[in-house]
């Protein structure tokens, strides 16, 4: 069970600061809300 949590505190890492950069960067509001229904669709298939 550990493993799992370790393995998912570093994904939700990588995807914040993916999102960071995107925010940082002026992305469009679009290309945001991809990338968050990308993190979600991830997750859902876990």
């Amino acid at each position: 069970m550990h493993d799992i949590g370790v393995a998912l505190s570093s994904t939700d890492i990588e995807h914040t600061l993916n999102f960071y950069k995107l925010v940082k960067y002026g992305t469009s509001i679009d290309e945001m809300k991809n990338c968050i229904y990308a993190f979600i669709k991830y997750y859902d298939t876990l």
